[in-house]
């Protein structure tokens, strides 16, 4: 077990992930890649699941506060 003194330090990045932005028009191969000039697009986890990320941090009692160095602390409430 791993005590991190009820704080917990990640990058913003860390919740990024991609989407593809040519909203299906491009097929996948039978290999599992994606045709010559597929786009995609970078979006953050946090926003697209803003409901209910926010939802398990109240179930763990815990908060969270994007610093301007981007990264993420998560803090538990009681500390």
């Amino acid at each position: 077990m791993v005590d991190t003194y009820g704080i917990y330090i990640v990058p913003v990045d860390f919740f990024e992930s991609s989407k593809e932005i040519n909203n299906g028009q491009n097929k996948i191969t039978k290999q599992g890649t994606h045709e010559y000039g597929t786009r995609f697009k970078i979006f953050s986890l946090l926003e697209e699941f803003k409901d209910e990320f926010q939802r398990i941090l109240n179930s763990c009692d815990m908060s969270f506060e994007i610093k301007k160095n981007k990264t993420i602390v998560f803090k538990l409430k009681k500390h």
